[in-house]
């Protein structure tokens, strides 16, 4: 059997012609203005940047907030020891660390001045050993920089 081609089967004079197929319209590219998109990143990633602003903020207020319990707390029992200590002069040490606490009663900035000065003026005047005026001068001092670093 041999092989025919297309020419055979159909003859040889056969002439195929390829139709005429209509142009392809032309598509216009269409651009897209994107400076919104650029907006919209911009203001997405200033969004990010306050939140994480706030995030941090926030962790350091914990943070403080703990280490001013924590100083209360060492502060609460520091003065318990001392009253425990100091049997025979319980009464003057009990008024001395009301007066000290009573700085963060203050209503401004000067009259709390006023109490830490008569405060330190009162402990400088209690004879007793260094270490329990050392550790009221350290009261006195915790409770006014804690009174000074309040939001008023």
């Amino acid at each position: 059997m041999s092989k025919k081609t297309l020419s055979d089967l159909m003859g040889k004079n056969f002439d195929f012609e390829m139709p005429k197929l209509a142009p392809l319209p032309t598509v216009e590219r269409q651009t897209f203005d994107t400076s919104h998109l650029d907006e919209a990143m911009e203001e997405i990633a200033l969004e990010k940047e306050e939140k994480e602003k706030k995030e941090q903020e926030y962790r350091e207020s914990v943070i403080s907030t703990l280490q001013g319990i924590e100083k209360n707390t060492a502060l609460l029992a520091e003065m318990t020891l001392l009253l425990q200590k100091n049997n025979e002069k319980q009464d003057d040490m009990f008024e001395l660390m009301v007066e000290i606490l009573a700085i963060m009663k203050s209503s401004n900035q000067e009259e709390a001045e006023s109490k830490y000065t008569e405060v330190m003026k009162k402990i400088t005047t209690f004879t007793d050993n260094a270490s329990t005026v050392q550790s009221l001068v350290n009261m006195a001092q915790t409770v006014f920089n804690a009174y000074q670093s309040m939001p008023f």
